[in-house]
């Protein structure tokens, strides 16, 4: 029986994703021979022909096709098991790959910081700012490890969760506004207000703000800006309303031009930590998870 090597299975995957032995060979750190000279032995140890080409065109063959989802599976599996065997060495600095909605969460690094560190020195916590979508996609793709969003959005059977907190939508308008009096809005007094929304990959805001605005069979002028300090910059200036999932984050809070308000119909949601119930949790992921949960 032959062996196949991990490195001709690497250097496949390589070929196949770049379209390119001269560039598989140049992201690997081999010479082009080498890679040619792997693939081959790697076809004439299966018996089959994996890639094929057409003038300057590099494509699969129906075999190359089924051994390269098993080759990615193979990867995966040995990236996964170098991870926990140095996961699971004791001596070793820890890292934790976390992420959370820039728009939500400050709470939490008054937690990390400095209380959560104090008591894991040996943890160091690389932070992305991501929305919840984002954040489940970064995990399935093994990107981060664990992340902090809106629950109300997990729909992935890959994906375990645990609530840590309810939160409620909140409407931020100038503090000269008309409304600035009321303790509740009634969603149909914005039926003549431009919302601004920042648009990121339907979020949850976007999505709870818009079948509101359905039930209650209002149309209000919609602004799509790029980031999301350009909504509040424009609330703060008056030009319209916007929504929030935290108004208690630092760049709201430390601007008197804006204040935020519920509305008289709550929009409550649910947050917490996700992860992948399928995949390995490292020792600094479940501390993590004990500490919020303490």
């Amino acid at each position: 029986m032959n062996i196949i090597e991990l490195k001709q299975i690497e250097y496949f995957e390589a070929v196949s994703r770049l379209k390119s032995y001269t560039k598989a060979a140049k992201e690997l750190f081999i010479t082009q021979p080498s890679i040619t000279v792997a693939i081959r032995k790697l076809e004439e140890e299966l018996g089959v022909k994996l890639i094929e080409r057409d003038n300057k065109n590099l494509y699969l063959t129906e075999a190359g096709e089924i051994f390269l989802i098993h080759a990615k599976e193979v990867l995966d599996k040995m990236k996964e098991t170098t991870r926990i065997m140095a996961d699971i060495q004791s001596n070793n600095k820890k890292i934790l790959k976390f992420a959370f909605p820039p728009a939500m969460g400050a709470w939490l690094w008054s937690e990390i910081y400095p209380n959560f560190t104090n008591k894991y020195p040996n943890i160091d916590i690389e932070i992305e700012d991501l929305g919840t979508k984002e954040i489940i996609d970064a995990i399935k793709e093994g990107k981060i490890e664990l992340g902090f969003g809106v629950l109300d959005m997990v729909e992935d059977k890959d994906m375990e969760t645990m609530f840590v907190k309810k939160g409620e939508i909140k409407v931020l308008i100038n503090s000269n506004h008309r409304f600035k009096d009321l303790e509740k809005i009634p969603i149909e007094f914005l039926y003549d207000e431009t919302y601004i929304q920042y648009k990121r990959n339907k979020t949850f805001i976007e999505k709870r703000m818009l079948e509101e605005f359905k039930s209650y069979q209002i149309n209000p002028s919609i602004m799509y800006v790029k980031e999301q300090s350009s909504a509040y910059d424009l609330v703060s200036k008056c030009h319209g309303f916007a929504a929030t999932l935290d108004d208690s984050i630092s760049i709201l809070k430390n601007n008197t031009n804006i204040i935020s308000k519920p509305l008289k119909k709550s929009i409550y949601f649910q947050s917490g930590l996700i992860w992948n119930k399928d995949k390995y949790l490292s020792e600094a992921a479940r501390n993590f998870i004990k500490f919020i949960i303490k």
